[in-house]
């Protein structure tokens, strides 16, 4: 079976580095299964356990916890923060731009300039952003905790 490259970050590091076949998780939407070649995909996870299939057929399980969501509307824009597992993401659409910074984490990068959002590491599956800069690198990750 295809395999694509999956890194599962705790708090305390890396749990997981390495290929896997499938991974399968409750979302805010129901229950999903992410393969390799799989389309870009984003949601909320839900409570309960997600399963890694590894390439030697084995299992591995992994403990989600809840996600906080706050979704801020305006006519520029939207804005949406999540907590996760203590970890903090946002991500924009249009040219929405917040009257103070924001800081979180993660950035999920979108074509939406971050104008006033200060964030660590960037989450993208493209360097093609006009706001980028020319050797912005792509990187890609799933946080879950593994065995609860």
């Amino acid at each position: 079976m295809a395999t694509f490259p999956l890194k599962i970050l705790t708090p305390d590091g890396v749990a997981y580095d390495g290929p896997a076949v499938s991974v399968s998780c409750r979302t805010i939407n129901g229950q999903v299964q992410l393969l390799a070649k799989h389309i870009d995909f984003c949601t909320a996870l839900g409570m309960g356990e997600a399963h890694i299939k590894l390439e030697d057929g084995t299992t591995r399980r992994a403990a989600c916890g809840g996600v906080d969501l706050e979704l801020y509307r305006t006519r520029q824009g939207c804005i949406l923060r999540m907590r996760v597992g203590g970890q903090r993401f946002i991500t924009l659409s249009g040219t929405v731009r917040p009257a103070k910074p924001i800081r979180a984490e993660w950035l999920l990068a979108s074509s939406a300039r971050p104008d006033n959002i200060r964030y660590t590491g960037c989450l993208t599956l493209s360097s093609k952003y006009r706001w980028m800069e020319e050797d912005a690198e792509p990187v890609s990750r799933l946080r879950l905790r593994l065995e609860g």
